[in-house]
């Protein structure tokens, strides 16, 4: 029974034995284990700072746009769509994995 893994109703639980003797069980959380780190964190302002300028690059009309198909200069609706989803997915992926403050 000793650092055993067991699925209660709806939590996942780690069981370990104290240096009394008895037993305990702590809360696994396997999703979000390691989503508090700094890494993470900073990464998802990264992704999502250069998606807004890609999303801004692509909605300036006139300017040469690269990788596009048909008329580089004109305004690519599509993409600027598709940045702009990547920045929101970055802001809420930067508030998820926000690392706690040192106060709490």
């Amino acid at each position: 029974m000793e650092n055993d893994l067991f699925i209660g109703r709806y939590n996942i639980f780690h069981v370990f034995k104290m240096n009394s003797g008895e037993y305990r069980r702590r809360k696994v959380d396997l999703f979000m284990a390691n989503a508090k780190s700094p890494a993470l964190f900073y990464g998802a302002i990264a992704v999502a700072v250069i998606a807004l300028l890609l999303c801004i690059y692509y909605i300036i009309p006139g300017v040469n746009h690269v990788l596009v198909s048909g008329n580089p200069t004109a305004v690519h609706l599509k993409h600027v769509a598709l940045f702009a989803a990547i920045t929101v997915l970055g802001i809420i992926a930067a508030l998820v994995t926000r690392p706690k403050s040192a106060a709490q």
